[in-house]
């Protein structure tokens, strides 16, 4: 049967954002990419909570008619991710509970807690955006190694067409809500790839507040690569998913 991989973009990317790295997957694994609610060209929903987007994802993978999967999360899709592992988890003798979730991988995910992000720096982000200048600072502080231009390109893009409700609600909800206790009781196989070097989340958040949470997780902890490690390194990140 062939295996089947759905990938969560990070906040402000979109699933054009894995675009190099669904090309250097093997060819035998179809590969799902969505555009989360107010990102790429997806609308934006009501009510915006991790829960809502987490309920989102399992009704597009249902209406797409996939019964089981892999599922990938970076970074904010990393924290949509665990909570959908968590939904499936929750209910085991529930015939109406989400099904077909066989394993989770987790790229740079924002923490189970909360992401650590000063005040001042959510109030910038929030005030300049949509701002193209504002929009290659981001992509340039997220990075450690120098993006090509179709790269940074692409970067500037989907964040610009990100949606202003989409982006404040990540900077003051989203990232800030804890699903801690949810992600504790995950009981599929779960693998984390994080790098020594990212400069958005730090390691040590990582390791208690993903690691530390999730049982049985695994981390594979890289150097070199920054937070946008699906742009990045293409090909580190599609070998280490064609691995789990």
């Amino acid at each position: 049967m062939t295996q089947t991989i759905v990938l969560l973009h990070y906040f402000s990317g979109s699933s054009e954002s894995w675009r190099y790295v669904a090309r250097c997957l093997p060819a035998d694994r179809k590969v799902v990419t969505l555009d989360l609610p107010g990102f790429g060209q997806s609308p934006m929903i009501a009510n915006p909570s991790i829960r809502g987007y987490s309920t989102w994802v399992w009704q597009q993978l249902k209406h797409l008619g996939i019964e089981r999967f892999v599922l990938i999360g970076h970074s904010m899709g990393g924290k949509i991710a665990m909570d959908m592992a968590a939904m499936q988890s929750s209910q085991p003798g529930d015939s109406q509970r989400h099904s077909g979730l066989q394993r989770l991988g987790l790229i740079a995910p924002s923490p189970a807690t909360c992401e650590p992000m000063p005040e001042s720096k959510k109030d910038e982000l929030e005030s300049t955006h949509p701002s193209a200048a504002a929009a290659e600072n981001m992509v340039d502080d997220s990075a450690i190694s120098r993006l090509s231009m179709d790269r940074r390109d692409l970067a500037v893009q989907t964040n610009l067409q990100s949606h202003r409700q989409a982006w404040r609600w990540w900077l003051r909800e989203g990232m800030e809500h804890s699903i801690a206790k949810e992600a504790s009781q995950i009981d599929v196989p779960v693998s984390v790839l994080a790098s020594d070097d990212d400069p958005v989340i730090p390691m040590a958040n990582l390791e208690r507040d993903v690691i530390g949470i999730i049982p049985d997780s695994r981390l594979t902890r890289v150097r070199d690569v920054g937070h946008l490690m699906p742009l990045e390194d293409e090909r580190l990140v599609a070998d280490w998913i064609a691995n789990l």
